[in-house]
């Protein structure tokens, strides 16, 4: 019989060990509870990620912890397409796509508020929005040409990752309002804007 290498090869045992705080885990249980209530359930997404990340953290393999990287926003989103595609009715695509965007997009706009821009900033992102709006609808029933494509990345260039986002994010949301929306709309937003936060960043 023809023994291979690797069925020959001696297996190190793997060492798989708990070292949980059960003080630790019923306080972090009970104020996950408050906070709950508080929200009225909301905050249940984010309270398991914070029991998982106690739980992985207090498991060791081979005496390294474990690290649960998930987040509470990540759940948050994939709960909201399951229930936009399970429970409720195919015409009802626009209130997921915009939840969705709006959990999306909170982050951005989070990071752009703590720069505190100028208002002339901000009207200088609206302008480059409506300038990418209209060459994209002109191109769009003219000549065949990703014109607003070229607005996002010039814009976020010229502004920054931020700002760019910004520009492609609101610019697709308002050409659908002209060209069609759709549950396609929410994710043309993330593709322009993340298009323009990439473009900004080289």
């Amino acid at each position: 019989m023809l023994i291979t290498d690797d069925a020959a090869a001696v297996r190190e045992p793997v060492d798989i060990s708990f070292k949980g705080d059960t003080a630790g885990v019923a306080g972090l249980g009970f104020i996950n509870g408050i906070l709950k209530v508080l929200t009225l359930g909301l905050y249940s997404f984010w309270a398991k990620t914070e029991v998982r990340r106690k739980i992985w953290g207090a498991t060791r393999l081979n005496g390294e912890p474990l690290k649960y990287t998930g987040t509470g926003k990540e759940l948050l989103l994939g709960f909201l397409i399951v229930f936009g595609v399970v429970v409720l009715d195919q015409n009802m695509y626009m209130i997921i796509s915009l939840l969705v965007v709006i959990y999306t997009l909170i982050p951005f706009f989070m990071v752009f508020e703590a720069r505190k821009p100028k208002a002339r900033e901000i009207v200088l992102i609206a302008m480059m929005a409506a300038l990418t709006v209209v060459l994209q609808l002109f191109f769009h029933v003219t000549v065949p040409i990703q014109a607003g494509t070229a607005m996002v990345i010039i814009s976020g260039i010229a502004l920054g990752p931020e700002a760019g986002f910004l520009v492609g994010a609101l610019a697709r949301l308002v050409c659908n309002f002209y060209i069609g929306q759709g549950p396609w709309t929410p994710w043309q937003m993330f593709c322009w804007g993340l298009l323009g936060f990439l473009a900004g960043l080289a």
